[in-house]
């Protein structure tokens, strides 16, 4: 049975018509129920980062990982791919360069 965690206590979102609710940061799912797994995989990143029992990211947004990097990962990626940032230094201000 496929288990998934966030730091949230209680979350709790309507994904593809699905309500999702995380219990003390919990949510179990059968494994047949491939519908809600994928309700699950889909729960936006700025909501809540969701694991499955190895810790793994669940919910990395398939349309740019860069939205997972962290301020100082952005930096670091924007100086190894010669990316000028100019005066940017806020994440939002840096995405709009790197995307």
């Amino acid at each position: 049975m496929p288990r998934f965690y966030t730091d949230q206590k209680n979350l709790r979102v309507t994904v593809d018509g699905i309500l999702l609710r995380f219990y003390e940061g919990r949510r179990f799912v059968a494994d047949t129920n491939t519908r809600e797994i994928e309700a699950v995989k889909n729960i936006p990143i700025a909501l809540a980062e969701v694991r499955d029992r190895d810790g793994n990211v669940v919910n990395i947004p398939k349309d740019n990982p860069l939205k997972l990097m962290t301020l100082a990962q952005l930096k670091e990626h924007a100086e190894i791919n010669k990316i000028d940032l100019g005066d940017a230094t806020k994440k939002a201000d840096i995405f709009k360069i790197l995307l």
